[in-house]
Formats: C-alpha cells, structure tokens, sequence
C-alpha cells in the first residue's frame, strides 16, 4: 500500500576472560525505522474498490533504540558464583499524524487532511543493574541452592505533544510537556531445599520499594507542577517438583506477584491519588515431560486479582481507584514434537473456565458490580460495603518486577 520505510538495526557483542575465574561481556544495540505509516486505514469505499494507495502519505512514524549491557561473572570456587548485568538504555517514537476535515473526508469517500499535525513524541530512559549471588550448601542436612539478589533501576519518559503545520511539520508549540520517572530498589532471596533425589522444595520472599514522580514542564513551581508517591512491596513464594517417573515432573507453586498503577494513574492531576499496587495470588499445579521426540505440559491455574485499576478509557471513575476483585481459573495444555531437521511442531490450548468479579466500586465506595459477574478482564479494591466500615488501603503504585513504573 506504497507505505515504505527505512530501517537500520546493529548489534555488537564481545566477551572476555579475566583469568581462570572471572569473565565480562558487553552487548550494545542499535535500531532506528522511519516508517512512512499511520493508524489510518482506507474508508470502506476505497477499500471495496481494491485501493492500493497509503491513506495517510504524509504521516511518519519514528522509532529508535540504543542499549548497552554489561556483564560479569565471578566463580569463587564450586560452590559461589556471583552474577552481574549493569545495563542502560534509550528509545524513542515520534509519531507525526495530520488532522482530518471530516465532513469533506465523507464527502470525498477518502481522507482529506488539514495543514495541521501534532507529533505525539515520547522517549525513554533506564539505567540500573542486577546483581545475583548463587550458593551451594548442605545446611539443614539436606543439598540446598541458593540464590541472593540486589537491583537498582531508574527510567525517565518524557512525552511532548508539538502542535505544527505542513510548511514547518516538525516544530512547533508544546500543547503537552510532561516527565514521567520512576526509582525502584529490590531485594531478592531464595533456596531451593533438595530433599531427595525426585523431590524439590523452593521457598522464596522479594522486597521492592520504588518511588514515581511527574514534573509538568509548563506549568511553573508556584502554580504546582510536581508530585511523587512510593510504596514497598512484600513478595513471597513456594514450589514443589516431583520426580514421579523418567520423563515425567508433577509441580505445584503459589506465589504474589504485583504491578504499578500507571504514573498517569497514581500522579493523575499532579496529585498523589494514593492508589495500592494492583496485586495477585497465583496459584499453577500440573505435569510435564516428554519421550523421545515428544515433550508435553499440563496446567491448572488460579489467578486471584485484588486493587485492579480499570483503564479511564473504559469508565473514568475507576481511574484513580483501586476499583474491584477478580478471579480467573482455568487449564492450559501445550505439546511438541521434533520433526527432525531442525524443524519442531507445538501447539498449545487454554480453558478458561472461571473470569468473574468478586466485586467493584466507584471511587465513592458505590457497589457497581456485583459477586460472580462474568468479566473478560477485570480490576479489584477493598472498600466499604453496604455502611460496614472496611479499613481503606493504603492507595499507592508499583513497578512490576522488571519493568518498572513508568509504564
């Protein structure tokens, strides 16, 4: 659809040892596409028509990234290994879209553009690293693994909105200049206790605290422009594995898991809405193994959500509210086969047989939603019901375990 691009992608990656015991490596990247494309597609005449045309032949979109990782490991004798990645990155998308005359678009049975365009523009930041440090031992009597880790990790987004014209289309006026970023610290342990040889025990526990803040770069400091939350998370988990059979393990593990309020969200009109992390109890049991050629897994889950926050897109007064409780049960069944020549057939199904809410309410503490509703996908809170006093969260935001929370 004469929609063209050019794109450049690099990669470089070298490694080397440092005596018997020690080894770095370094991995940069490289990647940049102008891509002359929109989310615009052909209106229906057009397309019945069979148009081959790009809609939107002015619009671009424009993509970059540069990354570059560090890496370190260190074998202090058979039993320690100490792990470490330092890692920075940058990445941009500037997307320039030209506004429509609508009335003469439907007249002319195509798009028809004004000589206005904004360049909806973001980049992106993130600097940090992870260090992990793996034991071996025979504490407790039993053969144990353990793994200790440390990671520090910033990111910055800063998303402008350029108000421009055909004759200077990519300049103009800033109708939006917001920073968004974010801290998080996390701790990290486990030990893997192995009790025998086909029996596998795992428990381990994660600490992260983070802190977001959002700086509106048009609005001056008298007129408040700033403002920051933070929280800290507490993460435990446990697994089994079981041996039963050659090629066959049978597993079971439960765990919490949690994930940020969007900046957006937790900052939403420069003020801390006090939003608690979206959280998760996550509970897998099943079976894997293979024979020969043939591999196969088998799953029950149970996903119990609580603090969702529902997108403003779907009703703006579940936005700054940790709006609902939701629960998601079902089985997943995947299995694979080598072919042989380097080629491997798979496939996979999941049941879901269990997606509902438990309940949710507006940011007024209004029932909106009652037990059992069928949901596709769904949010979470603990507020008050019907008068009885129920203690509020403490309503804040997170960021997910690496992704952090700008996004």
């Amino acid at each position: 659809m004469d929609k063209g691009y050019e794109m450049t992608d690099v990669m470089l990656k070298a490694g080397l040892s440092l005596g018997e015991n020690q080894r770095i490596g370094l991995k940069y990247t490289d990647y940049a596409n102008d891509a002359n494309i929109s989310y615009r597609g052909l209106l229906l005449g057009e397309y019945r028509a069979g148009a081959l045309n790009n809609p939107a032949p002015d619009d671009f979109f424009l993509t970059g990234r540069r990354s570059l990782d560090l890496n370190h490991e260190w074998t202090a004798g058979e039993r320690a290994r100490l792990n470490t990645v330092v890692f920075a990155s940058e990445t941009f998308r500037d997307y320039w879209r030209y506004a429509t005359d609508n009335a003469a678009s439907a007249a002319a049975g195509r798009w028809v553009y004004t000589d206005n365009l904004n360049g909806n523009n973001r980049s992106f930041e993130r600097i940090g690293f992870d260090s992990r440090l793996h034991l071996a031992h025979t504490s407790f009597g039993v053969r144990n693994e353990t793994e200790l880790g440390l990671r520090y990790m910033t990111e910055k987004m800063h998303d402008q909105t350029v108000a421009a014209t055909r004759a200077t289309p990519r300049s103009g006026s800033l109708s939006r200049d917001v920073i968004d970023s974010a801290d998080s610290w996390a701790l990290y342990a486990q030990n893997r206790f192995v009790l025998s040889d086909s029996v596998a025990v795992t428990a381990g526990l994660r600490a992260e605290f983070y802190e977001q803040r959002r700086l509106d770069r048009r609005r001056t400091q008298a007129e408040g422009n700033r403002a920051a939350t933070s929280n800290t998370e507490l993460m435990p988990g446990a697994g089994i594995t079981w041996r039963a059979a050659s090629g066959l393990q049978l597993f079971a593990n439960v765990y919490q898991a949690f994930s940020p309020a969007l900046n957006g969200d937790a900052l939403n009109g420069l003020d801390d809405q006090q939003l608690d992390a979206e959280r998760s109890i996550n509970v897998e049991a099943g079976l894997r193994g293979g024979e020969g050629r043939l591999r196969y897994e088998l799953t029950a889950f149970l996903l119990d959500f609580d603090n969702q926050i529902i997108p403003a897109n779907s009703n703006s007064e579940f936005q700054v509210t940790n709006g609902g409780k939701t629960r998601h049960q079902g089985v997943e069944a995947g299995a694979s086969a080598e072919l042989g020549g380097g080629f491997t057939l798979s496939g996979n199904v999941t049941y879901i047989g269990t997606a509902r809410f438990e309940r949710r309410f507006t940011r007024a503490g209004v029932l909106t939603t009652r037990d059992r509703s069928r949901i596709l996908h769904a949010g979470v809170a603990r507020e008050p019901v019907a008068g009885i006093p129920v203690r509020r969260p403490a309503r804040r935001a997170q960021p997910a375990s690496h992704g952090g929370a700008v996004h």
